[in-house]
This record gives C-alpha cells, sequence and structure tokens, in this order.
C-alpha cells in the first residue's frame, strides 16, 4: 500500500532527464490505454508533463499534450463534436497512477497542475465510458462531457470526450514555467 502523501513535480519535458522520460513512458504503456509506437516522441514534445512520487517512489504520471491534427481529426470524427485547436490548444492525458496507489487523489493533483500550466486555454481529454472517478476529477476541474461516445481501438471499451472551454479571465492568465 502506498502513503497518501504525493509530490507532484511538473514542467516542460526538456526539463527533465532522458531517464524519467523513459519511466513517464514506461508508466504510461503500463496503464494498457496508449500505443507505445512513438509515444516516446510525443511526450518529449508535449506543453507540460507531471510526475506524482511517493516515499515508495513513482506512482503516477501525466501530461498536457500537443496533439496534431490527424489525431485531433479523428477525436472529431468519433465524438461528432469539434475540437478546433483555436479552441481547443491542448489534450490532457497519460494519466495513469499505479493501481496501489490509487483513491488517494493522486490523479487529482496531477490534472489539477496540468490544467494549470494551459494558462486558460481550452482543454479536452477522452476517458472510458467506466471510469467514474477520472469523470469526476474533470468535472471538478470544468470539464463537461460532450458528443458520442466510441470504440476504442486498444481495448474492447467505449471511450467519452470531456472539454473544458478557454477561461481567459487575467486570473487563469497567470505565469507558469
Amino acid at each position: 500500500m502506498y502513503n497518501a502523501a504525493s509530490k507532484i513535480c511538473a514542467g516542460k519535458p526538456e526539463a527533465f532527464s532522458s531517464k524519467e522520460i523513459d519511466e513517464f513512458v514506461e508508466l504510461v504503456i503500463e496503464g494498457g490505454e496508449v500505443s507505445g509506437n512513438g509515444l516516446r516522441d510525443r511526450v518529449v514534445l508535449a506543453h507540460c508533463i507531471a510526475f506524482a512520487r511517493t516515499e515508495e517512489g513513482l506512482v503516477g504520471v501525466g501530461g498536457l499534450k500537443n496533439p496534431d491534427d490527424s489525431y485531433r481529426n479523428g477525436i472529431q470524427a468519433k465524438s461528432g463534436v469539434t475540437i478546433a485547436v483555436d479552441q481547443f490548444r491542448f489534450e490532457l492525458g497519460w494519466v495513469f497512477v499505479l493501481l496501489n496507489a490509487r483513491k488517494n487523489g493522486i490523479s487529482g493533483q496531477l490534472c489539477k497542475t496540468l490544467v494549470a500550466s494551459s494558462e486558460g486555454d481550452g482543454v479536452f481529454a477522452t476517458s472510458r465510458v467506466d471510469n467514474i472517478g477520472m469523470h469526476k476529477t474533470m468535472i471538478g476541474l470544468g470539464f463537461e462531457r460532450v458528443g458520442e461516445e466510441w470504440k476504442s481501438s486498444m481495448r474492447d471499451e467505449s471511450l467519452t470526450l470531456f472539454v473544458r472551454r478557454a477561461d481567459k479571465s487575467p486570473m487563469a492568465r497567470t505565469s507558469w514555467k
């Protein structure tokens, strides 16, 4: 059992060592919902990545991605919702917490940190339909569930889309590094 006290470390991918990036990728792949093909290359191009560590070590990761047009277009086609880059610049994803560390608020801490790095720009995210814990986390961060559900290409499960519209208030535009 992991202890509930976790430390979140987040920043631009270039702020982390090659070993840390490898650990991030390994944990995302362990989650089983993302293909490992080209994952490391996508991680190093992310806007922000975050690590959750406890005394026991790395227990969770997540990222604020810069999704490419083909990926974005695929999600739009499957969900039936337009997620234009000028409205939703980033995607929240790669969020995974080890099973033994769950129910301690770690995914919420990761997601809150990552969304804060968006500096008020719009963010979208996909989630398994049955992942109620992640849905609660996203709704708590101002996301809303939109569009049609679709079948995952990785697993025998369905996915759904969440969006968090841009917040252009001065408070949302605080500096983040």
